[in-house]
Formats: C-alpha cells, sequence, structure tokens
C-alpha cells in the first residue's frame, strides 16, 4: 500500500472482500465494487497475491509429509507437453497431532525435470525449500500416477484448482505460482471466519515490507 495512489479505505475493503468470497472472487468484480480500472484491481490482487506468498515461504512443512507429482493445465488424450500452459507441479501436505494440514503447490523448474518426471535435484530442491530440517530425510515425492497413499492430496488439489480455474481464467507461466500461494493460504486457513480471514490478510500486508524474491519456484 505504500507509495500506492488508491486509497487506503480502498487497500482495506479488497480485503474485506477477499475474506468473505476467498478465490471466488477477481479483479473484474473487485474494479466493480471499488469504481477502479481493472488494471488496478489487479495491481492490488497480484500485490497480496505477493504477500501472502513471502509468508508462505517462512513456513515449513513438518510430520507427515504427503507429496506428489501433479499437472496444470494438463492437455487431455496427450503424452508430450503440448499445452503451452501445462506446468509440472509438487503438490505437498503436512500434518501432525498438534496441527492441521499444511498445504504446498509449488511449479518446477524445467531445469529439474525430464519430460515430465521430477529429477532428484528438483526432489533435494523442494526439500531443501520447504521442509523443515528435521524433517528433510523423511519426505519421498512420488511419481506421476502413483498416488496409493496420497489419493485425498491429489483429489484436494484438484478441486481447488477447479475452483481457482473458475473464477480466474487464463492464468500463465509468469503468476501462476502467486496464483498457487493464494490458493494454499485459504486452504491452510480452513476454519476461519471472515473476521479471522480479514485480520490473516491485513497482518500479512502490514506486518513486513514486500522482499524481491518471493515468487520464486524451486531453487536452482
Amino acid at each position: 500500500m505504500d507509495k500506492s495512489r488508491t486509497p487506503l479505505r480502498k487497500w482495506l475493503l479488497v480485503l474485506f472482500l477477499i475474506s468473505l468470497h476467498q478465490i471466488q472472487i477477481n479483479a473484474v468484480q473487485i474494479s466493480i465494487a471499488l469504481h477502479v480500472t481493472y488494471k488496478t484491481a489487479w495491481g492490488m490482487l497480484h500485490k497480496i497475491r505477493q504477500f501472502i506468498s513471502q509468508a508462505d515461504e517462512h513456513e515449513k512443512l513438518s510430520g507427515v509429509i504427503k507429496a506428489a507429482v501433479e499437472l496444470y493445465a494438463r492437455k487431455q488424450h496427450s503424452s508430450n507437453h503440448d499445452s503451452p500452459k501445462e506446468r509440472s507441479i509438487v503438490i505437498a501436505c503436512s500434518s501432525s497431532l498438534c496441527s492441521a494440514s499444511y498445504f504446498k503447490f509449488k511449479v518446477i523448474p524445467s531445469a529439474h525435470l525430464n519430460e515430465r518426471c521430477l529429477l532428484r535435484s528438483g526432489a533435494a530442491a523442494f526439500a531443501r525449500n520447504y521442509v523443515s530440517d528435521s524433517y528433510v530425510n523423511h519426505i519421498i515425492i512420488q511419481p506421476l500416477y502413483r498416488m496409493a497413499d496420497s489419493r485425498l492430496l491429489r483429489s484436494q488439489y484438484k478441486r481447488s484448482i477447479i475452483k481457482l480455474n473458475a473464477c480466474f481464467k487464463g492464468i500463465g507461466a509468469t503468476h501462476l505460482q502467486s496464483y498457487l500461494n493464494y490458493l494454499c493460504f485459504f486452504l491452510n486457513h480452513p476454519c476461519l471466519d471472515p473476521h479471522s480471514l480479514l485480520y490473516e490478510l491485513t497482518s500479512l500486508c502490514l506486518g513486513r515490507p514486500l522482499s524481491n524474491n518471493v515468487l520464486l519456484p524451486l531453487a536452482e
């Protein structure tokens, strides 16, 4: 919000609308509600997604961790990367006796892929960046279609992606990670009422300045 020409009350109204509708509200609806241009509305939502992404970078998976490789925007009936929007993603969740499930969906850089298969370097990068040190050696990222004990994780991913795509049409590769982080924020706070979500969002956006590397995917 710093140095923004948009009034603070409109920023707070955006946070309020997000807390009410979660991923069911997009820039078109925000622009109408706030009487601002689509460009302004998209920019506000994008900056909020950046703050959510920044906060997610500080949260590590621990406890019982399940992870697998999934595809975003997969082209049906094709074994090749024919769809320009198709991306391989590590989907993961962790849970323990003391905490609820915590989800992370992270885009895999092409350097860590052999076609659709995750290389060891990619699995190591995910563990290094997103798993607590005490549990780095406990995580196994399953290959695509081998989801024997992670069926619920894949089901949650598919349901969430359907909702995401229904609201935000045509998500490109450039901003896909920030949308996935945005989606996971609400998956990770399923029991919060709108007031609590508003407090959480406001704390994220006012708590610390925005760093320059919040949207980096798996590190090289």
